[in-house]
């Protein structure tokens, strides 16, 4: 899984990734969708089918999930329909609509609103399940040297920055969705990070493992096997054998069931 995520400095790329951020900012602020509603609904009163079902553990008193909740999805995606969801980390510039393509090419170099430009988009690993469901989910990013898309993502080699932006928030069909940052390394491109697929427990718990070891900062957040992870993938800005990583975690109730596959990126 070489996705050619690229360090760029290039002011019309600049403007066109702010002019990105602002204009989704203002297509998704409106009141929560009745599809968002129903699908939360859905989730919570199918309580025959919790025992098979992976369920998030609740979070309490967060006033920036509230915020999120009025995030329509659906304008976005009457723009473009392989609109997936949103992801913000408060107090940066990250604030954009997730993308899920066909490949992991055509979103490097093309807006949400499939215009091109070299600042891309953020967008979904080709092998990950649209529902963000797997154990191990990717999301691409270019660095970009003015912080847009991903190059904020660069500062989470410090702990007081770490300190200040803990949080991953990301809105999908099921609601919002606070990942709690656990880690963030320079990983090499056939490192253990990319691995995608597990076939067990062992497998899955020896991936948490390498990621905390390898990680720069320090937190108290420690994944479970009962959790999901997410990767956020940027450029080092020097050259393509590594890129730069945040890993966070979903927090899932214990018990959860566990997803298994055999393909690996």
């Amino acid at each position: 899984m070489y996705v050619q995520i690229r360090h760029l400095n290039d002011q019309r790329a600049y403007q066109q990734a702010n002019q990105v951020s602002n204009e989704t900012t203002e297509y998704a602020t409106v009141v929560a969708t009745e599809a968002l509603i129903a699908a939360t609904e859905d989730e919570i009163t199918a309580e025959s089918k919790a025992s098979l079902v992976w369920q998030e553990a609740d979070v309490e008193d967060d006033l920036f999930m509230d915020e999120l909740a009025n995030k329509n999805l659906v304008a976005l995606r009457e723009v473009n329909p392989d609109v997936l969801g949103w992801i913000e980390i408060p107090g940066t510039q990250i604030a954009y609509p997730i993308m899920d393509g066909d490949d992991n090419e055509y979103y490097l170099e093309h807006t949400w609103d499939k215009k091109p430009s070299d600042s891309g988009s953020i967008f979904l690993e080709q092998l990950n399940h649209s529902d963000l469901g797997d154990f191990h989910t990717f999301l691409y990013g270019h660095r970009m040297k003015n912080g847009s898309m991903f190059g904020s993502l660069k500062y989470y080699n410090s702990n007081e920055y770490y300190e200040e932006h803990p949080y991953v928030y990301i809105v999908d069909d099921f609601g919002v969705h606070r990942y709690e940052i656990f880690s963030a390394y320079t990983a090499p491109v056939e490192g253990s990070t990319f691995l995608y697929g597990f076939r067990n427990e062992k497998g899955m718990q020896s991936f948490i493992d390498y990621c905390i070891s390898k990680s720069e900062i320090d937190t108290d957040v420690v994944p479970t096997l009962d959790d999901r992870i997410l990767t956020l993938v940027t450029c080092t800005g020097n050259g393509y054998e590594a890129r730069w990583v945040v890993q966070a975690r979903l927090k899932g109730v214990e018990g959860n069931p566990r997803r298994y596959y055999e393909k690996t990126a």
